[in-house]
């Protein structure tokens, strides 16, 4: 029988997706269960984040992250700037006021975003895909 484990806060979930039963158990923290979970979620977390620098006319550069969405309904991406943190921003826009980020440009802020927990992937390009995805984010939290 399959089950899927998650942690939320020091509580430990099992569901048996066979049975459609779920058992809840409390787990201290320190146990080594809670801490092998804690690296498997650490590890989820960790997973590959596509981004796009580019280069505003000051100089400054801004990372797109173009499969997480900005906005509730996905049209906009989430970004990043040394300066100004998080924020969203629509790629049509940027990429018009923008040129790309030559790599030795970008290194600072990638360094940033790895100190944040990112694992960037840069790529050059927005896809279709990439709009699709973040529209699924907002259908997954409509419901």
């Amino acid at each position: 029988m399959k089950q899927l484990g998650i942690i939320v806060g020091n509580v430990y979930i099992i569901m048996p997706i066979a049975m459609g039963l779920s058992v809840i158990f409390s787990v201290p923290k320190e146990t080594h269960l809670a801490k092998t979970m804690n690296i498997k979620m650490k590890k989820m977390r960790n997973k590959m984040d596509k981004v796009i620098f580019r280069k505003w006319p000051d100089g400054d550069i801004i990372a797109l992250f173009p499969q997480i969405a900005g906005d509730v309904r996905g049209y906009l991406c989430e970004s990043y700037m040394h300066n100004g943190q998080y924020g969203a921003a629509n790629p049509v826009c940027i990429v018009r006021d923008t040129k790309p980020a030559k790599p030795t440009e970008c290194i600072k802020l990638k360094r940033e975003l790895r100190q944040i927990d990112y694992n960037p992937v840069v790529v050059k390009r927005f896809t279709y895909k990439d709009y699709l995805i973040r529209k699924a984010q907002y259908q997954q939290e409509k419901g």
